[in-house]
């Protein structure tokens, strides 16, 4: 029986820069040191690859666990968060419209299709299908949400309020792949 393990890590807490896009904001100083702690306390055995989205948030993490452990760092476009590019920053009640995105619910903005994230999500689980040893990836919270509120039995948006910044989740990885149609 196979029990490889993916340890999945939400971005730690980033600087807001209204005038950037979302996906060039990087680490506040806080959350760069909060990062090294926690980071350095897990016992990274059997690691031999670190998956991250390219944006500057989770890169940065990746790319610590990378260079500590001496592993090599693979950075994709299928791990990215979901693509809010055209709406530029939101002023207002952000966990509503992530809710409503979630839901389709009256969603008025002009974000990247559920369908198409879980597509990426897709493909990224085909890619790591047959990874010997346990991997870490690092992304962001919605991309997280959809992939793994399935795995958990919860529902989406409970499971998007109740994910941290930089939170470190264990999944069984075949079991992963089960839920997603990736193993049958």
């Amino acid at each position: 029986m196979n029990y490889q393990q993916i340890i999945f890590i939400r971005h730690f807490k980033p600087k807001i820069d209204k005038s950037r896009p979302i996906t060039e904001w990087e680490l506040d100083d806080d959350a760069i040191l909060e990062m090294e702690q926690r980071i350095s306390k897990i016992n990274f055995k059997n690691i031999e690859k670190v998956f991250t989205s390219p944006e500057k948030k989770a890169l940065t993490t990746a790319k610590f666990i990378a260079n500590n452990l001496n592993i090599r760092l693979i950075v994709t476009d299928n791990l990215k968060e979901v693509d809010r590019s055209k709406t530029g920053f939101i002023e207002g009640d952000y966990k509503q419209i992530v809710k409503d995105y979630f839901t389709a619910h009256n969603f008025k903005y002009e974000w990247e299709p559920l369908e198409k994230v879980k597509e990426r999500i897709k493909r990224f689980l085909i890619t790591i299908k047959d990874e010997g040893n346990d991997i870490v990836v690092v992304s962001h919270g919605m991309y997280l949400s959809i992939l793994l509120s399935p795995y958990f039995q919860k529902d989406i948006v409970s499971f998007w309020n109740d994910l941290k910044l930089g939170e470190i989740i264990t999944v069984k990885k075949n079991r992963l792949l089960e839920l997603w149609g990736i193993l049958c």
